[in-house]
């Protein structure tokens, strides 16, 4: 890390002395500000206001156009923000779980971003550029953990990281990574299907088919309880039928 003075800001930016086999591969600390930015959920002016900087200022910074100064990353870390991650690429580690469990979330996060890039789309974004942004995002996470985390987790972990990092780089491997995980996206959503359909053959209510499979779907993709979505569909089954009997009465 290189620090300069001048009279007016401290410029600040990172060098990294990363292996042969990743020579050319740089993290970009404008595009980890805007990530940390959106985490917290803050406009980029309300951002800037923190930091006593201006909209214009804060728009140069994401764009990699200038550094932010050093006491603008300190009011951000006052406000919450994670400067380590924006300066280096790795979240800070939370002394009650250590770095292995940091780096078990960030490799989840990785394999969801690489297998669905869309949930990462930007409004007016095309797809291909959101497919281009989040597999580099992802290759400058996964980077960031081999240089930074080697030494702090296990073999097996570093493993992993090492084989997304090919599944990133590599179009063909991605592609068969995608195809496996739809095969077996498909088979748990059959197999949910199917617990939901035996549940159902207790009830009141025959859902169709395409009634269950919004419910498996629902229930897989958004993490809500099956007995939760269960519920909800018999209430509504029963207020429909109980409308309708009000208005026949």
């Amino acid at each position: 890390m290189i620090l300069h003075n001048g009279s007016h800001m401290a410029t600040l930016w990172c060098t990294y002395d990363f292996p042969s086999r990743w020579k050319g591969i740089r993290l970009s600390i404008s595009a980890r500000l805007k990530e940390e930015r959106q985490r917290l959920g803050l406009s980029q002016t309300a951002f800037a206001d923190l930091a006593g900087a201006t909209k214009s200022a804060q728009i140069k910074w994401e764009r990699g156009t200038s550094a932010p100064t050093a006491p603008a990353l300190s009011a951000w870390a006052e406000a919450g923000a994670d400067v380590l991650f924006i300066l280096t690429g790795r979240r800070t580690v939370d002394p009650d779980t250590g770095p292995e469990k940091q780096v078990l979330d960030d490799l989840n996060e990785v394999r969801r971003n690489i297998i669905e890039p869309g949930r990462q789309r930007m409004p007016g974004e095309k797809e291909a550029d959101t497919e281009a942004r989040v597999l580099k995002a992802s290759e400058r996470q996964l980077l960031a953990i081999l240089r930074y985390d080697a030494q702090l987790v296990t073999p097996d972990i570093i493993a992993e990281t090492e084989h997304l990092l090919d599944i990133v780089q590599n179009p063909a491997s991605l592609a068969l990574y995608r195809a496996a995980d739809l095969a077996q996206l498909r088979a748990k959503r059959r197999e949910m299907r199917e617990r939901l359909a035996r549940w159902f053959d207790r009830s009141r209510y025959e859902p169709r088919e395409a009634v269950l499979q919004t419910m498996a779907t629902i229930v897989m993709e958004y993490a809500v309880p099956t007995k939760l979505v269960i519920e909800l569909v018999q209430d509504i089954y029963d207020d429909v039928n109980n409308q309708r009997g009000m208005n026949l009465g």
